[in-house]
This record gives structure tokens, sequence and C-alpha cells, in this order.
């Protein structure tokens, strides 16, 4: 694992605040309930008590371009308003 990455799974277990977080109330929610379904907390901790969404977070506002983090944030709205009209039905 990359010196990189070690450093971003450090930040996200611990209680400091990051400021320039892309994920906001819908996105962080839907992205939260997402992961916990892949990473079920059982016998070994899941992906709520691990932090993952904010590792996700911080991955991609440190990896990656910011037109492609616009694109994956629209991609997300997309997906998200999809989800919130089939549960309308």
């Amino acid at each position: 694992m990359s010196s990189g990455i070690i450093s971003i799974i450090q930040s996200c277990q611990s209680n400091e605040s990051f400021t320039d977080l892309k994920f906001f109330d819908m996105k962080q929610i839907t992205l939260d309930r997402i992961l916990e379904i892949i990473i079920p907390e059982t016998d070994t901790p899941g992906a709520l008590s691990l932090n993952i969404s904010k590792f996700v977070d911080i991955y991609i506002h440190k990896n990656i371009r910011n037109a492609d983090q616009k694109y994956l944030l629209a991609m997300m709205d997309e997906f998200i308003n999809m989800i919130l009209k089939i549960r309308e039905c």
C-alpha cells in the first residue's frame, strides 16, 4: 500500500475535520448507505464505523482532477434523483 493511501486512511480515523469535503448532505447520506450495504457491520467494523465515505471523499479530493470531480458529483446527483423518483412510485 502506498504511503499516500496510508496517510488518507489514518486521517479518516482521526477526529480532525476536513474542510474541503466534496460530498455534502444527500451525497454523504447516500454514499454512507451504499457503503454500509457493501461493507456491513458484523463482528468486524462496517463502512460507517471505518469512515469509508470520508476516505472516498478525501481520496477523490486529493487524487482526481477537478473536472472529473465535477463530473462525478453530477453523476451522484443524477443517481440520487433517480432513486428519489423510484421511491415516489
